[in-house]
This record gives C-alpha cells, sequence and structure tokens, in this order.
C-alpha cells in the first residue's frame, strides 16, 4: 500500500522532530514551508526528498497529510487563509488550541484533528 505524502506548515522544533521520524518510519515527507526562517532548509536537509516551499498554499497542494507545527499564535491564520482540499488530513499540535482552530479546513472537506 502507498503511503500518502506528508507536509508541514512551520519547521521549529516539534515540526523537524516529527518530520524526521515519520521519514524514518517510511511516510514520504515531501514539503515544508516556514515564513523567513533557516529551519525549513535544516528540516528539508534531514529528510530525503523534502522540498522547502516559500508558501504555505504549496504543501496543501502537494501533500495528503498536513502537519500545522506553527507558534500557537499562527495556527487560526493558517487555518483560514489557506485553500484546503476535500479529503485531506489537517493536524495541529499545540496544546493550548482546540481542534475547532481548524474548522476553515472542516468546511473544506479535509478531517482535522490534533495531538500534543
Amino acid at each position: 500500500m502507498k503511503k500518502q505524502k506528508v507536509g508541514f506548515i512551520g519547521a521549529g522544533k516539534v515540526g523537524t522532530a516529527l518530520a524526521a521520524r515519520l521519514s524514518k518510519g517510511g511516510y514520504p515527507v515531501i514539503a515544508v514551508a516556514d515564513t523567513g526562517s533557516p529551519s525549513a532548509q535544516k528540516l528539508a536537509d534531514l529528510v530525503p526528498g523534502c522540498q522547502v516551499f516559500g508558501s504555505a498554499q504549496r504543501v496543501v497542494d502537494k501533500a495528503e497529510h498536513i502537519f500545522i507545527t506553527t507558534p500557537d499564535d499562527f495556527i487560526s491564520k493558517v487555518a483560514s487563509e489557506l485553500t484546503w482540499h476535500p479529503g485531506q488530513n489537517v493536524v495541529h499540535c499545540s496544546g493550548a488550541a482546540s481542534i475547532d482552530i481548524l474548522e476553515p479546513a472542516e468546511r473544506s472537506g479535509a478531517r482535522v484533528g490534533s495531538f500534543h
């Protein structure tokens, strides 16, 4: 069974660690975006086949599973400003925010979740 493509929006400690472990587990981590930070390139350097994009929308357009690993204050903006695709899985990794923050993605037909 072919594993679906994984993308990350946010490349801090959580995103980088999660991407590296998923990649080592055989999941194709193919895309990362992080605004104005060299951390996206550092993540991509750790994960074979991962591309850095300057736009979070490019990550959304390329991956079936999207992890939002930005600082908590940016999750709502990410969820509301991007165009999500039906059937995508969108997960945030905040311990402070509820799943309700991903409601814009869910309205677009994405499945949403969170863990911390």
